[in-house]
């Protein structure tokens, strides 16, 4: 799903995997211009949440929103500018960044 989302994507929008030397990472960060403007974490588990890297690697990138993918049907927000979804709710919340076209 990650490949039809480089194909469908506005071309202003870039995809990058951000990890410091320390280890923090995101696994997909989209970036308008010099701007993040989404990080997409892929977690399998029933209950996700943003481990200390990965609330360190939010902060170094400006603490843009962030989206929890997860396999099953599900969608509510985690907290404040971090919502969990399933995958057929991920390609809503690119349109409200305008990611996709």
């Amino acid at each position: 799903h990650i490949h039809g989302l480089m194909a469908v994507r506005d071309t202003s929008v870039l995809p990058y995997f951000y990890r410091t030397k320390d280890g923090p990472e995101i696994d997909l960060v989209l970036v308008r211009g010099n701007k993040p403007v989404l990080a997409i974490e892929i977690k399998m588990s029933a209950n996700p949440f943003l481990s200390k890297g990965n609330r360190l690697a939010l902060s170094d990138l400006g603490d843009p929103p962030a989206i929890i993918v997860v396999p099953h049907i599900t969608d509510y927000p985690l907290e404040e500018d971090v919502r969990v979804c399933g995958l057929e709710n991920f390609w809503k919340y690119l349109d409200v960044v305008h990611a996709i076209p």
